[in-house]
């Protein structure tokens, strides 16, 4: 993996595929696929090589569904065949179980027997971390109660997990389940005493970036636990992200005059589409 990861000059990442077909999938040459999630599956900012799939960027629908995401990136490739790609932006443990989010059907009910691997990302929104970040953008967000409330929502996102997981593992039962990891979109946490370069993140504080790894470590540490209860893979794509944080010379995500705010850039959706495919 760190081989791939090594050679992500620019000119691999613009032309897409290259490094992802390198990957050593045997035996996953075109399987079927399904792409589950949110925003971060979806790929949230993702028009780099085009417009975002016909139906999912109008007034009723902004599900922005990339067509250089993550899953859409493999699909690009021999490593699998994304027949599904239900991951919208927005959604929770609840829009994948339960809820038609943009008047589309709940992502799991799209599932089948036929399904050979699916990919998932999703519990951000449950502890909702997008008004958290907003907070960091707008505000001094440690001074607020919004990071307790987050705390307060993820202390009870591991059942939702589980029932996400179940009811995937039912809707596609002969599918190899991979969890997928939210990459770490902030610089390390100092040691005590000591402080970061925020000067390309005017809009962060020395506390929100503590505040903010704290919960992503912890929603990641969760996900992780509960996807593994359930017999699904899990793919962290964090060691390729270091020192491509927010903050970085060349982040993997795009910075607040961006549109995708705060969401991978088309590097970081291809190092995590190269893990993913890794990881088959």
């Amino acid at each position: 993996m760190r081989r791939i990861v090594s050679g992500l000059g620019i000119a691999v990442i613009l032309a897409l595929t290259p490094v992802i077909a390198s990957a050593e999938a045997a035996n996953t040459h075109n399987a079927p696929a399904a792409s589950l999630g949110d925003s971060f599956m979806a790929g949230e900012g993702g028009t780099e090589t085009g417009p975002y799939e016909t139906g999912t960027d109008t007034e009723i629908n902004q599900c922005h569904r990339s067509q250089s995401s993550p899953t859409q990136l493999l699909g690009r490739t021999n490593v699998v065949d994304i027949t599904v790609n239900a991951a919208c932006s927005g959604a929770t443990t609840q829009d994948v179980l339960l809820t038609p989010r943009f008047n589309e059907l709940p992502q799991v009910t799209k599932l089948n027997s036929k399904i050979k691997r699916t990919y998932i990302i999703v519990g951000g929104n449950d502890i909702n971390f997008a008004l958290l970040l907003g907070c960091f953008l707008e505000a001094d967000c440690d001074t607020t109660p919004i990071p307790d409330t987050a705390r307060a929502q993820l202390a009870l996102l591991g059942p939702k997990l589980d029932q996400v997981y179940e009811a995937m593992s039912s809707a596609a039962p002969n599918a190899e389940h991979t969890a997928v990891l939210y990459p770490p979109l902030l610089p390390a946490t100092p040691q005590a005493g000591a402080s970061l370069d925020l000067s390309r993140c005017p809009e962060l504080n020395q506390n929100e970036v503590k505040i903010g790894n704290e919960l992503q470590s912890s929603l990641n540490a969760l996900i992780a636990k509960h996807a593994a209860v359930h017999g699904f893979r899990v793919v962290d794509a964090s060691r390729a992200f270091a020192g491509h944080d927010l903050c970085s010379e060349k982040p993997y995500f795009y910075r607040p005059d961006q549109p995708g705010i705060y969401h991978p850039n088309l590097p970081g959706r291809t190092v995590m589409a190269a893990y993913m495919a890794a990881s088959n």
